[in-house]
């Protein structure tokens, strides 16, 4: 893959087809990125590649696209519906547009960088609007929930039935590092008004999203000083709930239950 000057992580994960499938992120807040072998392959950016390990060489097969910065995914146990987070864009304010959690199939187009969702309908960004779109509004699938937006959620793992938390079996935990901007939407300003870092918890109903749900907090303090970000999420062969911190006290913690 070529280098980006942002966005650069990949994320890889073996789905129940037993291929590989990995994320990558589009550069900037807006860029004419589109995930699709009608781009040529620098542009191909901002979804999941499904990888075809029978060609030789392995070929990357779009899979997902229109999402600026995917980082999480993985497939609810039982149904192997895909959910994939997202970190929106910043251009257009410290509360639009919400973080998504995308329920992504094969093929599915979620609007970036086009359209947005504001929680309740879609819109054009302005800042595509010199690009052509590949697919009209009506293509876009909205997201299955959102968080707040700027909140960064980056990694999530689905909670299986060994897990000791098992009475949230078919839920995802969802690892949300929290803000670097301020209210001012920069990074300059009040720190104590950045979005903070925690663990959500989304709650399932069978293949339905119920709510979305404060699992862990208390990462930021009441100065705006942060001792921990969640970065990565897994449940664990014992069935505790582990997540890696990438700043502050760096380092992977476990999350268990106080018999």
């Amino acid at each position: 893959m070529e280098p980006s000057r942002s966005h650069s992580s990949r994320t890889i994960g073996i789905g129940p087809d037993n291929r590989l499938y990995v994320s990558i992120g589009m550069p900037g807040n807006c860029g004419n990125y589109y995930l699709d072998e009608s781009y040529p392959e620098t542009l191909r950016r901002g979804g999941l590649f499904a990888i075809d390990e029978n060609s030789r060489p392995a070929r990357l097969l779009p899979y997902v696209s229109g999402l600026r910065n995917p980082v999480g995914f993985d497939w609810q146990p039982g149904s192997n519906i895909l959910y994939i987070t997202n970190n929106g864009p910043d251009h257009l304010g410290y509360d639009q547009p919400p973080e998504y959690f995308a329920r992504g199939v094969e093929g599915s187009f979620h609007g970036m960088p086009w359209y947005q969702f504001d929680g309740k309908q879609l819109f054009e960004d302005p800042c595509a609007s010199e690009f052509e779109r590949p697919l009209p509004v009506e293509a876009v699938s909205i997201p299955a929930a959102t968080f707040v937006a700027r909140s960064a959620p980056l990694g999530m793992a689905f909670v299986t039935d060994h897990a000791n938390a098992s009475e949230f079996s078919g839920d995802a935990i969802i690892a949300i590092h929290g803000s670097w901007a301020t209210s001012t939407g920069s990074f300059y300003g009040d720190v104590t008004t950045r979005r903070e870092p925690k663990l959500l918890r989304v709650d399932f109903d069978g293949e339905e999203v119920a709510g979305v749900v404060d699992l862990l907090t208390g990462f930021q303090l009441a100065d705006g000083k942060r001792w921990a970000r969640p970065a990565g999420v897994a449940i664990g062969s014992d069935g505790d709930i582990y997540f890696t911190s990438d700043d502050g006290y760096e380092g992977l913690y476990r999350l268990r239950k106080v018999k």
